[in-house]
């Protein structure tokens, strides 16, 4: 398997077992390009390729365990364990955030060179401006590797009691999330593993110089719609007062629709106090 591939993962404490890294290379999948494109549909194809036409590329010799794992005696009902699967998922988020710092640093790279091109005399500014570009890139891979890790915490804590974790724990490594800044304030994006429904992302400023966080309830209210109240973990009664609920509920509707002005939202508020 693709060496730089192999030292990249474990610099991130992930070890792929020999017999996985032997399947992505006669399948074609140890190099940066498709490894962070894996999907567990992709799985279910390198397991039939495994089955079907890797015993072509094994000789005599060779030990089956080394290419089969624990199907070394069984290869024609081999599949990659669901643990295996995990890992491999994790392995391709990995990549993928790997691959986007790289493309970002290649793009600045490029208006860098592109400023000078155009005039020697605003080099000192372009140096600077991309560095503040490659900060900023940092900055959102930053934010989107946050949002990733607590979203995935709080997803298999949700599902932890139904009785299809094992499968459902495979669809909460492939969420994914695309945040983006314009003009100062992020947005973003962040799919639903149970129906693939993109959800907006939200940030609020709770203190003016704090930074902004995201706001997940709107997310937390979709997925939890998938999940039978019974088998919600923590399920509790809520006691935030009716007033704070509607406040909440004004909040995310403006976040999506994007429509309504501040001055809108408060004169609604004080309407409501006077009812």
């Amino acid at each position: 398997m693709n060496p730089e591939i192999v030292e990249y993962l474990r610099h991130h404490d992930i070890e792929l077992p020999l017999y996985l890294q032997h399947i992505l290379k006669f399948s074609g999948y140890d190099n940066f390009y498709l490894f962070p494109k894996i999907t567990s549909n992709d799985i279910k194809s390198i397991e039939q390729f495994a089955r079907e036409e890797m015993h072509q590329f094994i000789t005599k010799d060779d030990n089956l365990e080394n290419f089969y794992g624990f199907f070394k005696t069984t290869l024609e009902s081999f599949k990659i364990v669901p643990g295996h699967q995990k890992l491999l998922l994790e392995a391709a988020n990995k990549l993928q955030l790997h691959k986007k710092r790289k493309e970002s640093q290649k793009l600045a790279e490029v208006k860098k060179r592109t400023k000078r091109l155009h005039s020697a005399e605003f080099t000192t500014d372009n140096s600077l401006n991309s560095i503040q570009e490659n900060e900023e890139s940092d900055r959102i891979i930053a934010i989107s590797e946050h949002i990733l890790k607590t979203q995935k915490s709080y997803l298999l804590g949700l599902i932890s009691k139904l009785p299809n974790y094992d499968e459902l724990s495979i669809k909460v490594n492939e969420i994914h999330v695309n945040v983006v800044q314009k003009d100062e304030q992020l947005s973003g994006m962040i799919s639903c593993p149970f129906c693939n429904k993109q959800l907006k992302l939200c940030w609020m400023k709770q203190k003016v110089n704090y930074n902004a966080r995201p706001i997940y309830g709107n997310y937390h209210n979709h997925v939890k719609t998938h999940i039978p109240n019974d088998r919600q973990k923590g399920t509790r009664k809520n006691t935030v007062t009716n007033e704070a609920n509607q406040v909440i509920t004004k909040f995310f509707k403006n976040c999506n629709d994007g429509d309504k002005t501040d001055h809108e939202i408060h004169g609604k508020r004080r309407n409501d106090r006077r009812i």
